[in-house]
Formats: structure tokens, C-alpha cells, sequence
């Protein structure tokens, strides 16, 4: 009898220990949410349901990246073509770097938040630090009845983070080129903020047959960019947000026999971009405003 109480007080523990163990288990599994994506369909759905071709970088994925901006993401994606006009992937003067979904030059909308940036051509993506970027969505093929003629090849949308978390990167490369960024986040104002130098380049251009005392070839002389990108949520579901860039490019000419220099080009650029958000209980309104200064 005894045994009999003894075997049933194991019994209890036992099953009371394994109804724990299996508790806690469930507590601990992890569920896998479908992505839910926008810019397809203007309103949050998931990929699944999404009759499009759409490609997201999350978050995670651009950390892991190591990129420096939204033009080095997208030179990755797999049926987007990137050129750029000046070194290392930047824009100069009037000439911005180029992103463009299958092929099509004048089709590829770029929107930041949903507001678009290139309705005169114009978009300087090396400008937007990953720092501030909580995911990117590419659309591929046409998107001209949700966004015109301009989307003809294709949408992208860069989602900028609503908090930015307190960090600070260094970091280098050949060319003497050099980087460094400084983010900051409060509860309702952010701010991210950063310096490049892009170091110098010779011989950039290249000449046929043998040079003469006539030939000449280009250098990157030298180049920064100042960077400063920061937004205030003065109301719930309201929000404001201003971009500031700086870009200076020097190229020098000279002679391909002599090394000596013939001319001297140089280039600046400063950009702004100010932003009033409001998007709450399915109501959605921008206003923006740019200037450019080349």
C-alpha cells in the first residue's frame, strides 16, 4: 500500500512537471509572420495576396548589407540597373546616379514614405543613410494605374524609420575613401547625421593607342558629402521631416605623358527636402517641399 501511494505521488509530480515543461515550451515557440508590404497595393497586405513581383529589404537585411546608403542597396537587386554619374556611385552637378527597373529609363518611380521623389527626374539616393531606413520595397512592372506614367517600370519606395536607435559607425575603404555616422533617438524627434570623404582616384580615363604630348586623362581630385536627415512627431499621426546634403566633387585634367595639369572641374550641390506627414485611422496626407541648388 505504501508502494502504491509512493508510485501514485511520482506519477502526480511527474505529469505536473511535464505539463509545465510543455507550457513553457509554447511560451518560447516562435511564429513566422507573412511580410506585409505596401507600395504594390498603396494599402498593407501580405506578399502572398500581392499580384506582383515584389522584393523587400528589410531592415536586418540592410544592417547586414554593410551599405552605406539606398543607391548601394539597390545596385544588388536582381533586375535593377543602377549608373551613377560621379565616383563611387554619387551624382554631379545636374547629373544624379540612375536607378531603373527593367531597363526602363523614364518608368522607375522612386517614393520616400510614398511621396515621390524623381516627378522631375531627379533623385540622389546616395543622400538617404541606411541608418534611417526601416525597409525597402521593389515593385517590378508596371505600376502606372496606382502611380502614373512615371511607374511604367516599375516602383520604388524607401521606408524610413519612425525611431532611430543611439549609434555611431565608422568606417574606410581603398581610395582613401572614408565614412562616419551619428544616429540618435528620443521618443519623438530623431535625427541621423553623417560625413564622407571620398578620397582621390587617378587615371579615371582611359586613352586609345599610345599617348602623345596631346593626350589627356581625368583624376578624381577629391570629394565630401555632409549629410544631415531628422524628423519631429509633433502629433499623434503627425510628423516632420527634413533632409539636408552637401556634395562637393573636384576633377582635375592633365596630361597623360607629363602628369601635368591642364584644368580643374568643380562641382557642388546642396539639397533639401521638407516633409509633413499625417497618417491615421486609414487617413493619409502629405505636403512637401524641395530645393535644389547646383
Amino acid at each position: 500500500m505504501k508502494m502504491k501511494k509512493g508510485l501514485l505521488m511520482t506519477a502526480l509530480i511527474t505529469g505536473t512537471v511535464m505539463s509545465s515543461a510543455v507550457a513553457f515550451a509554447e511560451e518560447l515557440q516562435e511564429y513566422s509572420l507573412d511580410q506585409m508590404v505596401v507600395t504594390a497595393t498603396r494599402t498593407e497586405k501580405k506578399d502572398l495576396d500581392i499580384p506582383a513581383v515584389v522584393e523587400v529589404y528589410s531592415e536586418e537585411q540592410i544592417e547586414k548589407s554593410s551599405a552605406a546608403n539606398a543607391y548601394d542597396v539597390l545596385q544588388n537587386t536582381l533586375g535593377v540597373n543602377t549608373q551613377s554619374q560621379g565616383f563611387n556611385g554619387t551624382g554631379m552637378s545636374t547629373m544624379t546616379s540612375k536607378v531603373m527597373i527593367r531597363g526602363v529609363e523614364k518608368g522607375t518611380l522612386v517614393l520616400v514614405n510614398g511621396v515621390p521623389m524623381n516627378q522631375d527626374g531627379k533623385y540622389n539616393l546616395e543622400d538617404i543613410p541606411t541608418e534611417s531606413i526601416e525597409k525597402i520595397e521593389v515593385v517590378k512592372g508596371g505600376g502606372s494605374v496606382l502611380y502614373g506614367s512615371e511607374a511604367t517600370g516599375g516602383v520604388i519606395n524607401i521606408i524610413t524609420k519612425k525611431a532611430m536607435t543611439n549609434t555611431v559607425k565608422v568606417a574606410a575603404g581603398n581610395f582613401g575613401k572614408q565614412r562616419y555616422n551619428v544616429s540618435v533617438g528620443a521618443d519623438k524627434f530623431n535625427i541621423v547625421a553623417g560625413y564622407e570623404k571620398r578620397g582621390k582616384a587617378d587615371n579615371m580615363s582611359g586613352y586609345v593607342g599610345k599617348p602623345t604630348s596631346k593626350t589627356t586623362v581625368y583624376d578624381y581630385g577629391k570629394g565630401d558629402r555632409k549629410s544631415v536627415l531628422w524628423n519631429w512627431r509633433m502629433l499623434d499621426g503627425l510628423t516632420f521631416t527634413h533632409s539636408y546634403s552637401n556634395n562637393k566633387h573636384e576633377y582635375w585634367q592633365k596630361k597623360a605623358l607629363s602628369g601635368e595639369r591642364t584644368q580643374n572641374n568643380y562641382y557642388e550641390d546642396t539639397d533639401n527636402m521638407f516633409l509633413l506627414q499625417y497618417d491615421k485611422d486609414g487617413l493619409k496626407a502629405n505636403v512637401s517641399y524641395g530645393t535644389q541648388e547646383k
